[in-house]
Parts: structure tokens; sequence; C-alpha cells
């Protein structure tokens, strides 16, 4: 019933459909199914190691063999149960975007296996350069921390050479006293620690996969505030969620004007990727089209155990 007030996240459910030649109702599952989406409750998060936070979601792929290529894998999609149904489909919108960003590795690594050994040698240079994240942060793959403390990309590699200045201190403080606090110590920086945080390729990559799924968060919750509905969800905190107060106001008109235009705003795709996460920053370019591009000259790899799942 909500789908006509939010005709993004309609629009990629319906296509999920397509692609499955399956109805609506044979999409969900209350487990985690390989191609379904799944809303799981806490019990079941918890026992597959997942989020417990009540307003999560995930899209990722996974292999079925740990020697085995990626393409070969499957397709994972979940939700928590806990959500309102509003949250719940335009989180799905949301994650099968990237289940559409994931399908697309898959079908660019069988076409180079296709091709020959050079070019599958070309899709590893370019998935460890741009896609195997191996950045450090100072979490652990263990669910009951990842779920209270949010990650600052770089600040592992900030946090011994710069001990004693202002800012690594407050967030030492906050690491200190527990995750909520480190938590409040993040929302007061927002996007600041971009300019401060080194990062890699792969979390830029990360950040800009995240830029359509992001906008169409803001243009869901808009369409259907205008459609009447007394929703008490911010669309601009919702496009750019690392942003503080101040930063969710400068922004507003820009992130405003994105989501009610047909066309691309550049500065506005910027402004969302430099607010997805913690730590990473995009730098205005001098050709606005060029906002979004990644330069590098691509490095000796070691995929190590990062080809074993895809990140989103």
């Amino acid at each position: 019933q909500l789908m006509d007030v939010m005709p993004y996240a309609a629009y990629n459910l319906r296509q999920y459909a397509i692609e499955h030649h399956i109805s609506f109702e044979k999409l969900f599952s209350s487990q985690l199914e390989s191609e379904k989406i799944s809303i799981l409750s806490r019990e079941a998060r918890k026992q597959e190691r997942l989020s417990l936070d009540i307003f999560s979601g995930e899209c990722f792929a996974q292999k079925r063999s740990k020697h085995g290529l990626i393409s070969e894998g499957d397709r994972y999609l979940w939700v928590s149960q806990e959500q309102s149904p509003l949250i719940q489909l335009y989180t799905i919108g949301h994650e099968l975007i990237h289940a559409a960003q994931i399908k697309e590795v898959f079908e660019m690594e069988k076409a180079a296996r296709v091709a020959g050994p050079i070019a599958f040698s070309r899709f590893l240079n370019y998935y460890g350069n741009f896609l195997s994240l191996a950045a450090n942060t100072l979490e652990s793959h263990q669910t009951d921390q990842a779920q209270l403390r949010l990650p600052v990309f770089g600040l592992a590699d900030r946090i011994v050479s710069q001990f004693y200045t202002p800012v690594i201190k407050n967030l030492r403080r906050g690491l200190a006293r527990g995750g909520e606090f480190y938590n409040q110590q993040l929302a007061k920086y927002g996007s600041l620690l971009g300019y401060m945080m080194p990062v890699c390729n792969a979390v830029k990559v990360k950040a800009l996969r995240e830029v359509v799924p992001a906008l169409e968060n803001a243009k869901n919750i808009l369409f259907a505030k205008e459609c009447g509905l007394a929703i008490k969800l911010d669309e601009v905190k919702s496009a750019l969620p690392v942003a503080n107060r101040e930063q969710i106001d400068r922004y507003r008109d820009l992130i405003h004007a994105a989501a009610k235009s047909a066309q691309l705003n550049w500065e506005a795709l910027r402004v969302i990727a430099s607010h997805q996460y913690y730590g990473v920053m995009f730098w205005r370019a001098e050709e606005a089209e060029e906002n979004l591009t990644i330069s590098s000259d691509p490095a000796p790899i070691c995929l190590n155990t990062a080809y074993n799942q895809t990140q989103q």
C-alpha cells in the first residue's frame, strides 16, 4: 500500500520482481535466503552475525566456496523486522540498488573469464584497487561492537601520528568512555572529519556507491510528505547520514533542488558522497562533472581474504 507514495523504492522493487519472474509476495522471506528480500527479527540477525540496530539493512554477496568465483556466489538482501513498513520499504529500495551494483560486478567477472587470462587479471587488479575494502578501522567484526560504534575511515592511520592533537584527543576520549559517547563526538564533527583523514580508493568507491541510493531516500521521503503523509523523517538527513545539524541546514536547499530535478546536480552528488561515512571527503573539481571521479595509478595488490566477499 505504501508503494504508491514511495515511487522510487517501488520501481526498484518492481524491477527486482521482473528480474526474478515472480510476484511481490514470493520475494520476501523471514530467513536469510539468497536472492530473496529477508525481513529478519533481532534473533535471526544475531544468529547470522548481522547488525542488531533496528534501522539496519544490507545487501551483500558471498562466495559459495572459499576459492570460488564471486560471479558464482549468492546475493543476500535483508532489513530488520522492527522497522516501520515505511522505513522497511525505502530501505529495501536503497539496498536493491546495491544488489544491482553487485550484479554488475558479477557480469564484469564473467565477461573477463570468457575474454581470457589477461582480461581476468585486469579484472582482479581493478577489484583489488577499487572494490576490495581492506582499510583499517578501529572496529572488529563482532556484532556487539559493530552495532555500538560507527567507523571513522582513516582514524587508525591518524591516531598514532597525531595522538595529542585536539580532534584525536576528543575521539580517544570518546573511545575510552564507550560507544554512545563516541558516536556523540562523531556527530559533533560530522563531515569535518573528512578533511583530516586519509582514505584509500576502495573506501571512496564504497561512498560513491551510496550516492544514488541516498538521493533516492530523500526523493522517497519528500514525495511521501508532498502526498500529505505526516512523516517524522528528515529527507536531508537521510541523504547525508553523517552530517551534523549545521551541515544539514547548510545543504538543505541544495539537496531539495537535486531531489526535485530530473537533471544531474554534480555539486549535490559531491556533497552526498562526502556525507556517507566519517572520514571520507570528495573535493570539488575544476569541472563539476569530475566531482565524483577517482583518479589513481593502480598499484600492486594482494587480494587476501577481501575477494571472498563483495563489499557494498
